[in-house]
């Protein structure tokens, strides 16, 4: 094994002896988080990676590391790249914005939206003889965007080519054949008489004619399903491939008419690419990556298992040597040189690789698209560096807490997990195993060298090595390890500020399943965090989608509330006066929808969410009653999801039409979006200490901003 990397200590010169290559990064397989115990990674991260972060202004403004979800590579050459985004993956209420096309002329270190593409979501892009480049853009509505865009400078600017497809295509595929005059094919989602069903439709252009609907005659939607892929060969000009669920087929006649050459054993394809003529590389979800080189006539497995398991791929990309890379659902990204296969790509960040693509021109420049965003490797891909400065679309949610003595913004997001360090004025990536779980809450002991982090894979679903669970955070260890007996979904997980050490986890479960609180002891040097169930919360659990925001929180003198629903559905809030270990039901009203618990200095208990007509409630009396507390609140405003006290007796709040504040003793909401282009979706806001005044941190639709108070 080669030894790894000790930035601090070892100087260019030692890194080269050492075997690590001159960026530091050892040269070791990328670790997996697996469900068993403690998983070392190093005393020093091996992937370290800091953003500066401008301080903030009186409106909002741009904060964090940059993030999207990337579907579509495309290399022009001479280090232009364009780069399309859509929707990232996210369920119930988390989300960000459509997405759109964006270009780069740094190979990908920083980006520039395509303004024509702007908010579209772009599934693929391809290159054809003459230079043009196109990109296949398909929402789920049948937008105006909708359909084939040409750029003849160079992916600068774009104009829409649809003429010919039907009215609200929605193109997810596209390949370009040899020859003149260019060939495209366009795989469309629907139909002319079906625009919004599943079912596809195949269309040719040739040249400057219009596109065309081809007969696609041999192609059988029983039992493999619609089409999910097409690959012109690059040689044979009217030579064309195309998979469903379950078969394989071949065109000789430009598309008029399939044959099948393979059936049955394909494993849910994903992708198809023809390198050469006859080779094909065939992308599945649930065996891998396929290679043959007789034309589909025999097959072999390519790719590595890493633990025991064989990763899904979702593309397949080759760089200007003509090796192979597979972009693999939770195992990164491996390669394939000749007949063998390898795990490269250290240091991607988000463990879900969707797209890659390699430089045209240059064999050490590959790009990795991600569901976190984009990363460049200038090695040939042997590991990556976070790259796409100006996408800024990360899926965060956002926590403060106690880290080093300070109060702390942590980003918890499809990127990563981040803090920001007020020293250095730079959000800081936490740990190389960030990419491998999906974290919904953190709670750090109050000297900042322990913690522990709520994983929630509902949250941000995806392959990210477990499936949820509660994980001790041990910062000067450099490891992780899952909390005894809490291994399903959490939440949220918060301290207990009146009893030192104590710490409280809330749970979540699917439908008909108990909920639980967990209780255990946060300490240095405590060997295990020895959480254990408690009788509080065990009631039944219908609608989970509402539980991953923090229906918990403990009051300062250690009276514990969460939020859950009974097993009749009807929502409820209780309270615990004995740390959890009994439980009180204090208050109900049916249809509420508890999106977060929140207790201020003085006790009093706040409820967002919405019910008849009302986001905000407030009790005095320790949950028994509540108010409506939400004046100044209208239309989106009033679907509250989070909720921050500003250290001034005031209030800001996240909602469904962007951010709100109501001052120190008062529940008059005023709109707080100076700074937006339009009012976000705010789901997520925090209030950081700062000086002259606090700094509210927000997750939205659009990324993570920031400003001061007023």
């Amino acid at each position: 094994m080669t030894p790894r990397c000790r930035r601090v200590a070892l100087s260019t010169l030692a890194l080269l002896i050492s075997g690590c290559d001159c960026t530091g990064i050892a040269s070791d397989p990328l670790p997996v988080l697996t469900p068993e115990g403690v998983h070392i990674v190093s005393d020093t991260p091996l992937c370290p990676f800091e953003v500066p972060a401008a301080a903030p202004g009186p409106t909002w403004s741009r904060t964090g590391p940059p993030g999207a979800s990337v579907q579509a590579l495309l290399s022009l050459g001479q280090g232009t790249v364009l780069v399309g985004t859509g929707a990232a993956r996210s369920s119930g209420l988390f989300r960000t914005a459509v997405g759109g096309l964006y270009r780069s002329t740094d190979s990908g270190r920083t980006v520039a939206s395509v303004q024509e593409l702007d908010g579209a979501q772009v599934h693929a892009l391809v290159s054809t003889p003459d230079g043009d480049a196109w990109a296949a853009v398909g929402s789920l509505s049948g937008a105006m965007v909708d359909g084939v865009w040409r750029s003849s400078d160079r992916g600068a600017s774009f104009t829409k080519d649809s003429m010919g497809l039907h009215v609200g295509a929605r193109v997810f595929g596209l390949s370009a054949a040899p020859g003149t005059p260019a060939r495209l094919y366009a795989l469309v989602r629907g139909t002319a008489t079906a625009p919004l069903s599943a079912a596809t439709s195949l269309y040719r252009k040739d040249g400057a004619a219009d596109w065309a609907l081809v007969p696609g005659t041999g192609l059988d939607p029983m039992p493999g399903g619609p089409l999910g892929a097409i690959a012109a060969d690059p040689v044979q000009r009217d030579r064309l491939y195309a998979i469903d669920g379950a078969r394989l087929y071949v065109s000789t006649d430009a598309g008029a008419t399939f044959t099948p050459i393979a059936m049955g054993w394909l494993g849910n394809p994903r992708s198809l690419t023809v390198p050469s003529p006859g080779r094909l590389l065939l992308g599945t979800a649930a065996d891998g990556l396929y290679e043959s080189t007789d034309d589909g006539v025999s097959w072999a497995q390519r790719l590595v298992e890493v633990q025991g398991e064989l990763a899904g791929v979702n593309d397949v990309g080759l760089d200007a040597q003509g090796r192979v890379f597979a972009a693999t659902e939770g195992l990164g990204l491996q390669r394939l040189d000749g007949a063998q296969a390898s795990q490269v790509g250290k240091c991607l960040l988000d463990s879900v690789v969707l797209t890659v693509a390699g430089a045209t021109d240059d064999a050490r420049t590959v790009w990795a698209g991600t569901n976190g965003g984009l990363y460049v490797s200038d090695n040939g891909g042997d590991s990556f560096l976070p790259a796409g400065q100006g996408l800024d679309e990360l899926l965060a949610r956002v926590v403060v807490a106690p880290l080093d003595g300070q109060p702390t913004a942590f980003l918890l997001s499809t990127g990563g997990l981040f803090h920001y360090s007020a020293a250095s004025a730079k959000w800081q990536r936490q740990g190389d195993w960030a990419e491998t779980v999906a974290f919904s809450h953190v709670a750090m002991s109050a000297d900042g060298t322990d913690g522990f982090l709520a994983v929630d894979e509902a949250l941000f679903p995806g392959r990210y090595g477990v499936s949820g669970g509660l994980w001790r955070w041990r910062r000067a260890q450099h490891t992780v390890e899952r909390a005894p007996e809490v291994t399903a979904n959490v939440a949220a997980v918060t301290l207990d500020a009146s009893q030192a050490g104590r710490s409280f986890a809330y749970q979540r479960a699917g439908p008909g399943q108990p909920m639980q609180a967990r209780t255990g002891v946060l300490a240095e040097g405590t060997p295990d965090a020895g959480f254990a169930t408690t009788s509080m919360l065990a009631e039944h659990l219908d609608g989970t989608s509402t539980f991953r925001f923090s229906p918990l929180a403990v009051a300062p003198d250690g009276t514990v509330y969460s939020g859950m629903r009974l097993a009749d559905a009807s929502p409820a809030l209780y309270r615990s006066d004995d740390q959890g270990v009994s439980h009180t039901q204090v208050w109900n009203l049916p249809g509420w929808v508890a999106y977060g618990v929140y207790v201020d200095s003085a006790g009093a208990v706040y409820l967002t969410g919405w019910l008849q007509d009302v986001g905000i409630r407030k009790s005095v009396d320790r949950g028994a009653t509540f108010a409506p507390a939400d004046n100044g609140l209208a239309g989106f405003g009033k679907f509250v999801y989070t909720l921050a006290f500003d250290g001034e007796g005031g209030t800001v709040v996240g909602t469904e039409g962007g951010a709100f504040r109501a001052p120190a003793a008062t529940s008059d909401y005023t709109e707080f979006n100076e700074g937006f282009s339009t009012p976000l979706v705010v789901w997520s806001v925090a209030v950081l200490p700062g000086a002259p005044r606090p700094v509210v941190v927000a997750g939205t639709s659009h990324g993570v901003f920031w400003r001061t108070l007023p």
